[in-house]
């Protein structure tokens, strides 16, 4: 330091002074008391400094307001031995505080300050109340903000939301932070409100917020205003499906101990310090906490402790650089402890590296969301990280409670899967013979690609074995052959599995099936289907399973939508040209809508057009054949059995050419890219089941799986292609196996006799299947003895979200015309 702010001279004998500067006091003690105590740990952790001792003096209360701040750093500054000051707890303590304090020429460091206008807006923009000479190791609360919104918008899947702030500078910004970050990820912020310290009537301000009736209510206030909040919401009418997230000033002992906490999720720091140890004294948090509690008898109460502790040898530390000997006295520079805390860079704490921005910022800034489900287990609430975030946006996302499983309504299996998601069994037992399970699947060629199928099976699998506990304890070997469009490589993939003679083979997409299923059901091989394309795969009789419909549900259901139920006067459908294509053409679609021509009430024509798969230079002509199919009528549609790489250009094509019609996709047409296309825009698709992308229209349990999927699938490190409906369907057929093969081994069953395995597919019943509706496969219908689903619905797609459309969720039950055309219009064999 160049002795600018001048120095404090330490005299033999005496104590380098340095004070505490928390809310110790009132409803807030909760946050300062540990933050205190942690500042008592670190200085006698940390020891003399060049012979002299450190003296933190008495304790300081802020009082977790501006007055308590202004008033409290009077008596400092009086002082003019003190160095430096470690605190405040709140906020808008440090407003008033740091401006005296680092106006004497002394630091000011806070282990929980997280308002942005005590630093900057983290675009170069000072806040106002920044003050040179103020630091913290808390983050910046645009972080948490930002981590808020996140959580709430992609994970919870909220579409509304609305705030409630106190008024303090934390609160306020932070409830600001979280709007501004909801509104730019396409959230509709609909209420900013506030309450005053002191309130305890929570009933205007709830009937406030209620009448939008939002998805989620964000309030990042203290108790004991926050606990009247959980506890009168259930008084107000229109919050009955909000759902509550609080922030690190409600992740406390005495708001986590009533019963009305239960469930609600709360941001704050990620406490995961595994790894960590702080540089002046070797520290690590686990060390802490066991020190912590042999002192005090008790856990932190609060979450800010490594942060204070690391604040607090930050100061040490600088002081130690910024002085020196001078005799028997130590001198110590104020402008070079300022010095030293400026050039902080990757410096080891508890709370990981710490580096000081120009403003003061040098937390680590990872944020941290749990799910507080037991006011009974507080410690276990803290630690149920179901989110953690990044600077830069990264995310991760865990199991998320929803304690609402009911085997009669999601069918059989769900209670038991939920438990298993929640309370993970760990790994499976390497050391036992595996479960094998093997997959032959079209990849790599123009004219077919699925790799996301086999990806999605991939990651259930790992989740089975890394966390699920396997089979039975045993693990999973899966084996997957990949060929192309060739039938010679799909017969030797199917050769393949038969010598591998697994527990479970699962056809991927795969078009040469009918030259395989000799082969499968001749060695008695338990097969499950993903999508049934051909004849064959649909008339395996007592095997072959399919709890995905494929052909069978999307095209007969397509007929009764269009026909039935929107009652078009024209309907094109669009096939593909391959072998697949216009077998499940043939029969599951001509079929169809030829027979609904002979009821006698129905009025319509419609006609088939085959699209070359992978090659879009024949969508002109098409499309100008279905405009010429289509003449001067309006009451039109045009339906899309084909992939989703071709329903992309098709669309294109017809938005080029100005065909005005209705738009009908399959369920194979969903992915990323068709919905990003704005031809997409207006157009109804077929689902087979649950929104992925909208949990807010379903039930709590519905929701919860959901969003548990759709994170795993997201974050996976396994996954190359896009998250998809095909991804989904290999993630859902590898955990139906997982509930499957241990409900056999949890009756006594055999998993590894295949007879027992095949009957246990054969006869599932009100089966749960991840993220779509319970499937039954003992009342398959006659021309489709192997395909258990028989259920589907018709979404609207508004270019940026999906809405229930004109059948509200309703589904199609396709047995129904299944049956019908058996009789009127049956399958010709031979």
């Amino acid at each position: 330091g160049d002795g600018s702010l001048g120095t404090v001279e330490v005299g033999a004998g005496e104590d380098i002074q340095i004070r505490s500067l928390h809310a110790i006091s009132g409803d807030v003690a909760f946050l300062g008391v540990p933050m205190s105590r942690a500042v008592d740990m670190a200085v006698a952790d940390y020891g003399d400094i060049h012979g002299f001792s450190v003296n933190a003096g008495t304790w300081l209360d802020d009082l977790c307001s501006s007055d308590g701040g202004q008033a409290a750093a009077q008596t400092i500054v009086a002082d003019e031995s003190v160095v430096g000051v470690l605190g405040t707890s709140c906020s808008g303590a440090a407003t008033a505080a740091a401006p005296l304090i680092t106006g004497a020429g002394m630091v000011l460091i806070s282990g929980s300050n997280t308002s942005p206008a005590l630093t900057s807006d983290l675009a170069g923009t000072a806040g106002d109340n920044w003050s040179e000479g103020y630091y913290r190791t808390a983050h910046n609360d645009l972080y948490q903000g930002a981590a808020a919104a996140k959580f709430a918008y992609e994970v919870l899947g909220a579409t509304t939301a609305a705030t409630i702030h106190d008024g303090d500078p934390y609160t306020e910004g932070l409830a600001t932070a979280f709007a501004n970050s909801f509104s730019d990820l396409g959230g509709d912020l609909q209420t900013i409100t506030a309450v005053n310290k002191g309130d305890t009537d929570m009933v205007p301000v709830l009937t406030e917020v209620a009448a939008g009736s939002p998805d989620l209510l964000f309030f990042p206030i203290f108790p004991p205003e926050g606990n009247f909040i959980s506890q009168q919401i259930g008084e107000v009418a229109g919050l009955e499906n909000t759902t509550l997230m609080a922030a690190d000033g409600m992740l406390v002992d005495n708001y986590m101990e009533i019963p009305e906490s239960e469930g609600v999720f709360m941001s704050g720091p990620d406490l995961n310090f595994e790894g960590n140890a702080n540089a002046a004294t070797g520290q690590t948090g686990d060390g802490f906490l066991a020190a912590y509690e042999a002192e005090h008898g008790e856990a932190p109460s609060a979450a800010f402790w490594a942060h204070a502790y690391d604040a607090t040898t930050l100061l040490l530390s600088a002081i130690e650089a910024a002085s020196s000997k001078d005799g028997d006295n130590l001198v110590v520079d104020r402008a070079g402890v300022r010095e030293f805390m400026a050039g902080v860079s990757s410096w080891p704490g508890i709370i990981g590296d710490i580096s000081c921005d120009d403003f003061g910022d040098c937390g680590s800034q990872r944020i941290a969301v749990v799910q507080h489900n037991d006011s009974s287990d507080i410690a276990a609430g803290k630690n149920n990280v179901v989110f953690t975030y990044a600077p830069g946006g990264s995310a991760t996302a865990g199991a998320i409670a929803s304690g609402s499983a009911d085997d009669a309504v999601h069918g059989n299996g769900a209670e038991a899967w939920e438990n298993a998601v929640l309370n993970p069994a760990g790994a499976a037992d390497d050391s036992l013979d595996p479960i094998v399970i093997t997959m032959a699947n079209l990849e790599g060629d123009a004219i077919g690609s699925f790799p996301e199928v086999r990806e999605g099976l991939e990651i259930a699998i790992d989740q089975i074995n890394t966390q699920l506990g396997g089979i039975g304890g045993r693990a999973i070997d899966f084996q997957a052959c990949v060929h192309g469009f060739d039938p010679n490589a799909a017969i030797n993939c199917g050769n393949e599995i038969a010598e591998t003679n697994p527990h479970v083979n699962i056809n991927g997409i795969e078009f040469f099936t009918p030259a395989l299923w000799p082969t499968f059901t001749a060695a008695g091989i338990p097969t499950l289907q993903t999508v049934p394309i051909f004849v064959d795969d649909f008339i395996v009789d007592g095997n072959g399973t399919s709890v995905w419909g494929g052909c069978p549900v999307a095209f007969p259901g397509a007929a009764t939508f269009t026909v039935e139920y929107q009652k078009y006067a024209k309907i094109a459908v669009l096939y593909s040209t391959t072998p697949p294509g216009m077998q499940c053409f043939a029969d599951t679609e001509e079929r169809f809508w030829d027979y609904l021509l002979t009821e006698d009430d129905h009025d319509f024509e419609w006609q088939g057009f085959g699209d070359n798969s992978g090659d879009p230079t024949d969508d002109d002509a098409v499309v100008q054949q279905i405009a010429e199919f289509f003449g001067d009528e309006t009451n039109t549609a045009v339906f899309f059995g084909i992939q989703s790489a071709d329903c992309n250009v098709v669309m294109n094509a017809i938005t080029a050419a100005g065909l005005e019609t209705q738009v009908i996709g399959s369920g194979a047409c969903i992915d990323d890219s068709v919905l990003a296309n704005p031809a997409s825009t207006g157009a109804l698709f077929g689902q087979q089941n649950w929104i992925a992308e909208r949990p807010d229209l379903y039930d709590d349990f519905i929701a919860w799986e959901l969003n548990t999927r759709e994170a795993l699938l997201a974050d996976s490190s396994i996954r190359t292609a896009p998250v998809s409906s095909f991804l989904r369907l290999g993630y859902g057929t590898g955990i139906l196996v997982h509930q499957v093969l241990n409900e056999l081994h949890a009756a006594g069953g055999d998993v590894d006799d295949r007879a027992a395995v095949n009957a246990a597919f054969v006869g599932l019943v009100n089966q749960h299947i991840v993220s779509g509706p319970p499937v039954t496969c003992t009342d398959n219908t006659e021309e489709f003895p192997a395909v258990c689903k028989k259920t589907l619905t018709y979404t609207l797609w508004n270019g940026s979200e999906w809405e229930m459309g004109s059948l509200d969720g309703e589904l199609i039950n396709v047995g129904d015309i299944q049956a019908r055309v058996a009789a009127g219009n049956p399958r010709v064999t031979g």
